[in-house]
């Protein structure tokens, strides 16, 4: 009986090289390029003394191309850098479409300058800030929030969110609660401290983000997510946008802090 087994599982073993060898010439592997991204706001001119005009540019996402030993954690939240040689990408702007049709009006929402950082033809390094400089510019110390604390949060402000699942809904599935999809929808909840439920609707591009279907009720973290503004069309519920720098972590509570 034993030989019997060990026949049969070395017949699964070269099998299983077979197929992966099929899938191989079929499919090879992928030259996959290295880089992550960090968002970045202006730092304030010398001798300022108030808050610049919003409608400037203030907020940029930079990309880092094969990035040759350097880590997001090379960069710490609140702290300045120069980052020389960067390009451009070209610029676009987003629809905000899980809004009820006769409310959306074509609203546009303009993102963050869109910057890459070449290993080969740029470079950086730390300098130092002034507090009173920092105070005036974009940045604001973050920490995970409940949904019902979104309150608090200003339209177009990066936060990291926690709560459960309570749908996850794609384009092509159809109208639902009068809503009309053009992008994918992640909608959280979670209870404040009296029970009452509160929503978060997040709208994500599902080509960016891959296949996302999480099981209802898991626990899951949104880093890196826009606050929109809160629903019109349903109550205690909010909207938010997922960009190129968001994160989704499911099944891994974390803690919380305003």
């Amino acid at each position: 009986r034993n030989a019997l087994e060990s026949y049969a599982a070395e017949r699964r073993a070269e099998a299983a090289d077979t197929l992966m060898q099929e899938v191989e010439k079929v499919q090879p592997a992928r030259q996959v390029r290295p880089f992550f991204r960090i968002l970045v706001c202006d730092y304030p001119v010398q001798g300022a003394s108030q808050p610049e005009d919003s409608s400037a540019p203030q907020l940029a996402t930079v990309t880092f191309w094969a990035p040759r030993g350097l880590e997001p954690k090379d960069f710490c939240e609140g702290q300045r850098y120069l980052l020389s040689g960067l390009t451009v990408s070209p610029q676009r702007a987003v629809a905000v479409s899980d809004e009820p049709r006769q409310q959306q009006q074509q609203q546009q929402i303009k993102t963050p300058l869109r910057l890459n950082f070449n290993a080969s033809g740029s470079s950086w390094r730390p300098m130092s800030a002034e507090q009173s400089a920092i105070d005036l510019s974009e940045f604001r110390e973050r920490g995970v929030l409940h949904i019902d604390e979104l309150w608090q949060v200003d339209s177009d402000q990066e936060v990291d969110l926690v709560g459960s699942v309570h749908s996850c809904r794609h384009p092509g599935a159809g109208q639902d609660d009068g809503m009309v999809l053009t992008r994918s929808v992640l909608r959280l909840e979670s209870a404040d401290e009296h029970g009452h439920k509160h929503y978060a609707a997040i709208s994500f591009n599902a080509e960016t983000f891959g296949s996302i279907n999480p099981e209802a009720g898991s626990p899951v973290t949104v880093r890196n997510c826009i606050c929109l503004k809160p629903s019109n069309a349903e109550t205690c519920t909010f909207l938010l946008r997922a960009d190129d720098t968001t994160e989704f972590v499911f099944g891994v509570p974390s803690s919380t802090g305003t």
